[in-house]
């Protein structure tokens, strides 16, 4: 573990300039990008044709008139405190709706997350191990076929054929969890293409390599090869893409939830944005970028305990 913690020191340095980067982004789509808060404040409080007079009240309550840098410096400890700042439509503090609705996204990325390990991995090991036969022809029109599906079709498809021509399953809502498995689908249905072809690829490549040569040559069984050396050593990149695609569904899962009308962060923002809610906006903008950045962190940490050559120095990249 020599080179371990240097290794995982020189990551986390790297990540926190990437973290204030996010903070100002958001900060400034709120507060320059959408137009002028104060109007967009008093429009929500029934003031369709406010006076220059309310606007400039409205913008001090707000604490626009100040600099920005000023009124940078009191959102993020405004954030740091845990106050995300108040839904300018509902007048209800965005901490407290993304309490409410943050499980319901999680359970959501989580069992989309499943389904792409346990739908993709399996197949690839199959598609690598009987390479060329018809499993695997049919296995990579599969996986194309995944790809290239674009996510409504996806949606459409699943829906008329599980809850209009089978009934087995709910359009929409939340609640059960009968209500996670066709939105969860439409999800994985693109990465896990990707993670079937890529872990094939990779596989294939590993199984070539002399130690794996030499571990038949010793005598040990095909299975204890393929699981106990060329799986392990196959897997980085697809790690990669599985740490990746999680933060991103976890942050952007917006459209499938609106799609199928269930109230986590991504449908709470797409209303943000509907109603332009510059608070709630920032707030999902900051969420979704600082959870992408954190998932990116622990993937490259995690490569500590699965790449030998980082613990021994061998890659300190």
């Amino acid at each position: 573990m020599t080179y371990a913690l240097p290794y995982a020191l020189k990551k986390i340095v790297l990540a926190l300039p990437v973290l204030i980067g996010v903070s100002v982004i958001a900060f400034l789509l709120g507060v320059v990008a959408l137009g002028d808060p104060a109007r967009e404040a008093l429009s929500a409080d029934g003031v369709s044709t406010p006076t220059q007079e309310e606007i400039d009240v409205k913008r001090i309550e707000l604490g626009l008139d100040q600099s920005l840098g000023k009124q940078y410096q009191q959102w993020i400890g405004g954030i740091l405190q845990g106050d995300l700042g108040t839904s300018f439509m509902t007048n209800i503090p965005i901490a407290e709706e993304f309490r409410d609705r943050l499980p319901k996204t999680l359970a959501l990325s989580i069992s989309a997350l499943l389904l792409v390990i346990f739908l993709s991995i399996p197949l690839a090991v199959l598609m690598a191990v009987y390479q060329h036969s018809w499993f695997d022809h049919i296995g990579r029109l599969f996986s194309l076929l995944l790809i290239s599906t674009p996510g409504f079709l996806a949606a459409i498809l699943l829906m008329m054929f599980f809850s209009v021509h089978l009934r087995w399953l709910p359009t929409s809502g939340y609640g059960t969890f009968s209500h996670l498995i066709i939105p969860s689908l439409v999800l994985a249905f693109g990465t896990s293409g990707v993670i079937m072809r890529v872990n094939r690829a990779t596989l294939l490549e590993v199984l070539h390599k002399n130690y794996i040569l030499n571990a038949h040559a010793k005598g040990l069984t095909k299975a204890f090869v393929l699981y106990r050396h060329a799986l392990r050593n196959s897997l980085l990149p697809v790690i990669t893409i599985i740490g990746n695609y999680f933060g991103s569904i976890l942050g952007g899962s917006a459209i499938v939830e609106t799609i199928f009308a269930i109230p986590g962060v991504g449908r709470y923002a797409i209303e943000g944005i509907m109603s332009m809610d510059y608070p709630v906006i920032q707030a999902y903008v900051l969420f979704t970028g600082v959870v992408y950045v954190l998932f990116n962190l622990l993937i490259d940490l995690s490569y500590i305990l699965i790449d030998p050559r980082i613990r021994l120095g061998g890659d300190q990249g």
